[in-house]
């Protein structure tokens, strides 16, 4: 194991522990209280605070526990990808911490008001608990992002490829191929499941408008999956070309319009997450941390392109910008 790696796994502990012992305190309160809480119970309020929705108390418990678990999973695997700077790592960990938070301290503030009761129909929306929850996800994230140390990783070149010369008349391509995390292929799978299934059984229990709206946001995550599981890219004299999973989206950046072309280490913490992204430098199509190129435009904007062998292809790519020079 190296240095960086150690490193980043203490950052990740040290992000992830104050919110999962709060999960556990949460999950032995909420087993404790299990047979003083109505069953079913409301889980869910309309506008007005009136409860809309009921479940079993051991349900509610068990989602919640794999909400703050699931969110947990997600943001480990961010800042395990490592972080450019001590700004991002806290900014990251701080929100992640109080994400992890959100779903156990809402149990509470729902759960609470209703030990006891033998009707959860006459419940009403715990709104100062509600409140009280998310003033506490605030705290719980400042107290992380101010207290916790981020071992800076700054923006990494991969080492240069062998020099390649082109002349006018060449014709070399350099194609490549980057892959998505398996984390980002998880969590996209396991959206699809979530709402897939009760799609499923809202269709069984005649509840058509839910199963359309769940049925549709289910084929949106996997067409999403399908489109951010793979970008290609092709260099030659005419610029980069880039696309997704099924051939789109699409983009291509002409040689003239290209100041540099270099190979450097991708952070998904750096920007946030996976997928289409955008930031200060520009604009990521983040499938993966790890290699990938850097495509620097006339415009002082940047494109960032998850790829494997990104030496390779940068390399390529400078040797027809030195031939335009």
């Amino acid at each position: 194991m190296t240095d960086a790696t150690t490193a980043r796994l203490r950052f990740t502990a040290a992000m992830l522990a104050g919110p999962l012992l709060l999960t556990f305190a949460a999950a032995v309160w909420g087993l404790w209280v299990l047979p003083e809480l109505p069953d079913p119970m409301a889980t869910h309020f309309s506008f007005g605070g009136a409860a809309d929705g009921f479940t079993s108390p051991g349900t509610f418990i068990a989602a919640t526990i794999v909400a703050a678990v699931a969110t947990a999973v997600v943001f480990g695997a961010l800042t395990m990808t490592g972080v450019s700077s001590t700004r991002t790592g806290r900014i990251v960990s701080g929100v992640g911490a109080g994400s992890i938070a959100l779903a156990p301290l809402l149990m509470v503030a729902v759960a609470h008001p209703q030990t006891g009761m033998s009707d959860a129909s006459k419940a009403t929306l715990p709104m100062p608990g509600t409140i009280a929850a998310f003033v506490a996800c605030v705290v719980v994230g400042v107290l992380v992002a101010t207290f916790i140390r981020p071992p800076a990783e700054p923006e990494g070149t991969v080492p240069a490829a062998a020099p390649v010369e082109v002349t006018e008349s060449t014709h070399a391509a350099w194609f490549g191929r980057g892959r998505a995390s398996s984390t980002m292929i998880l969590i996209l799978a396991l959206s699809v499941a979530v709402t897939a299934i009760p799609a499923a059984f809202a269709i069984r229990g005649g509840e058509t408008i839910l199963a359309i709206v769940l049925g549709a946001s289910a084929a949106l995550v996997a067409l999403a999956t399908w489109i951010f599981a793979v970008v290609r890219v092709r260099i030659d004299a005419t610029g980069v070309r880039w696309s997704l999973g099924p051939g789109i989206p699409r983009g291509h950046v002409p040689i003239d319009d290209i100041r540099s072309v270099t190979a450097v280490e991708l952070k998904a913490a750096d920007w946030g997450g996976w997928g289409y992204r955008l930031g200060g430098e520009g604009t990521a199509i983040l499938l993966r941390g790890g290699q990938g190129l850097r495509i620097d435009r006339a415009t002082g904007k940047a494109l960032f392109l998850s790829v494997d062998d990104a030496a390779r292809g940068a390399e390529l790519a400078q040797a027809y910008l030195r031939l335009l020079q």
